[in-house]
Formats: structure tokens, sequence, C-alpha cells
């Protein structure tokens, strides 16, 4: 009897080990069951140098704008969600508070040393026009990796953008007039 009853629970344990062991990890809140996964957001555009964009304290600071390739909104959870510009060596710098970011849309970053979060999001670093590795990078219970990333080099041109082209593309394009917040030209 007991040989037969360990049998009957091993199938039954098998698959509670397996879900324990490799979860599908969700994006959590309004998310639904979506799987994280490198390329899910992407750094779409970034201004490094003599920005016109004008934020909610009337200031024109540098900024980069991170793009849902998703049709439906994503939100980021408070405590998963970093950006930094130090590459993947230094991926946590800034955790992002939680925010919605709609379908295909985007979501633009201010880059000024702030540190804040009221109407906008202000990092606690500033982007150099020397050049700069942004990171959009996810942290859970059992996992973390970067989501996107991208490089650039010294700024030539002050006032334009860098940024995808199409958004989420692999193109990258100047743009003499910078879309923060829009869709990319």
């Amino acid at each position: 009897m007991k040989r037969r009853t360990l049998l009957l629970a091993l199938p039954l344990l098998a698959a509670c080990v397996k879900d324990r062991t490799f979860p599908p990890r969700t994006g959590g809140g309004s998310n639904g069951s979506i799987v994280i996964t490198q390329g899910l957001l992407k750094v779409n555009e970034l201004v490094a140098a003599g920005s016109t964009n004008v934020n909610e304290f009337g200031t024109a600071e540098d900024w980069f704008e991170i793009y849902n390739t998703r049709t439906e909104a994503f939100t980021l959870q408070a405590g998963e969600w970093f950006v930094s510009d130090g590459g993947p060596s230094v991926p946590m710098k800034y955790e992002l508070p939680e925010v919605t970011i709609p379908a295909l849309g985007h979501l633009v970053i201010w880059c000024d040393n702030l540190n804040t979060f009221e109407t906008q999001i202000h990092t606690n670093f500033a982007l150099s026009s020397a050049g700069e590795h942004l990171v959009i990078y996810y942290k859970s219970d059992t996992t973390e990796f970067v989501v996107d990333e991208y490089a650039f080099g010294p700024w030539s041109t002050p006032g334009a953008s860098l940024g995808r082209s199409p958004d989420g593309g692999d193109n990258w394009v100047t743009f003499t007039h910078p879309t923060p917040g829009a869709p990319n030209p």
C-alpha cells in the first residue's frame, strides 16, 4: 500500500518541484502572465548634450526614452526595474518607481541628478556628452538580466537626439527635432 501511494504522489511532487524551480516570471500587477524577456523594453531615443526639451520643473535637461515593444500596456513594478548609465557592470544605479508604459508607448527618463519622481522620473545620474552605456535592467527573486542596452560615443550635435528608426528597431539615426514621449520620425 505504501509503495502504491508513493508512486501516485511522485508525478504530483515532480510537477510542484518543476513549478518552483522554473516559474514563469511575470511583470506582476496588471500585466497578467507576461514573461519578462530581453527586448521587451528598449532604449529608444536620447539626448546627452544641449537638450531643448523642458521637464516639469521648467529646465532643459538630458534624457532618454524607454519604448514598450508590446501591443499591450506594461507596468514596471517598483523594486524590479532599474536604469543606469554605467553599463552592465553597474546596472542598478537608479530604481524605477511603479509606472505603466502604454502599448507601443514611451517613457521619458530625465537624467539630471535630481533622484526624484513627482510627475516625471528624474535619475540620480546625468548623461555625459563624452559617451555613456545605458541599460534597462530587471531583477526579481529568481532572475536578473539586462533587458536592453545602448552605448553611444561622444555627442557631436548639441540639441539633436539619437534614436531608433522606427521605434524599437535596430537602426539608430540622428534627429534634429527630438521626440521625447512620442514616436520617432
